[in-house]
């Protein structure tokens, strides 16, 4: 639910192009590139596959999820929408993130411990969206190696919206309070669940003159404000595709992490997400 936060695709200078390449690429001179100073756009839709693990409640009735991203995609109700952003000028940078999912999952990716008044979970219908903005600012630069390493510090806040419908076999003993009766089971609605987390975080940046770049980014949040506690890691390894005179397009691989503790209501109110959301993610970089 990224919306990730790393600045794929950021342009490296234009000396540091023409040093590391001896030919042009597109068929563009690299030195016709628009200068650092100033504002450059990174543009990257791309498609984060995670592994759920975690337990959610929904009026006052907790399932365990296990979802692999094959289940998350066969399951998938609408087309999702990914996409990341940066504007940067010299040290300073803003970004934003968008992830937006719904997906229905069916009774092997979810489970509930049946008792005197919980029957087993049929399934879970959940849609979410997650988005984030915030401000990113370069403390440290320096070159090493065949390229320059750079340390930027974040902050912002991460947006949280949910819809949640847990879907119950009926039965003798099934405790129906807050349940609505459908198509032959019973279901726990958590009509819509929102939250802002703020979040405080640092990034590292590797770019080397072949065109290829590393990031590492790490962040926590919530502090209770939103989520009891939220946590990111995002690693990502970008490698140049195309260089024109105003356009660089690169592909991008990396692994995301982001963790979710959010708790609120009580009794047949209870709404509850613990959640790891872990997977591997592919992305198509526009830089501007």
């Amino acid at each position: 639910m990224c919306l990730f936060a790393v600045a794929a695709g950021e342009r490296m200078t234009s000396a540091a192009r023409a040093d590391s390449l001896a030919e042009p690429t597109c068929g563009v001179e690299l030195d016709s590139l628009l200068p650092q100073s100033l504002w450059t756009l990174d543009v990257v839709p791309y498609a984060w596959a995670p592994w759920l693990n975690g337990t959610e409640t929904v009026a006052g009735r907790t399932a365990n999820v296990h979802a692999s991203p094959i289940q998350g995609l066969v399951h998938l109700q609408q087309v999702p929408v990914m996409l990341y952003t940066e504007a940067r000028r010299g040290p300073i940078g803003v970004y934003g993130d968008i992830i937006y999912g719904n997906v229905g999952l069916d009774q092997s990716a979810v489970s509930t411990r049946p008792s005197r008044t919980l029957s087993g979970a049929l399934g879970l219908d959940a849609l979410a969206f997650i988005g984030e903005i915030g401000g990113v600012y370069e403390i440290a630069e320096w070159q090493s190696g065949n390229g320059t390493t750079a340390i930027d510090v974040l902050g912002g806040a991460r947006v949280w919206h949910q819809e949640a419908d847990l879907k119950l076999a009926i039965t003798e003993h099934l405790d129906l309070h807050h349940l609505v009766i459908e198509r032959g089971y019973a279901v726990a609605r958590s009509g819509t669940i929102n939250w802002i987390d703020p979040l405080v975080g640092a990034r590292l940046r590797r770019r080397m003159r072949t065109g290829e770049e590393i990031y590492l980014r790490g962040d926590v949040g919530g502090f209770n404000a939103g989520s009891q506690f939220t946590w990111n890691i995002t690693a990502a390894y970008a490698f140049e595709l195309c260089a024109g005179e105003t356009v660089t397009y690169s592909g991008l691989i990396g692994y995301r992490l982001l963790d979710v503790d959010y708790t609120r209501g009580h009794g047949y109110t209870l709404y509850t997400f613990d959640t790891l959301l872990q997977g591997p993610l592919l992305g198509l970089a526009i830089s501007f």
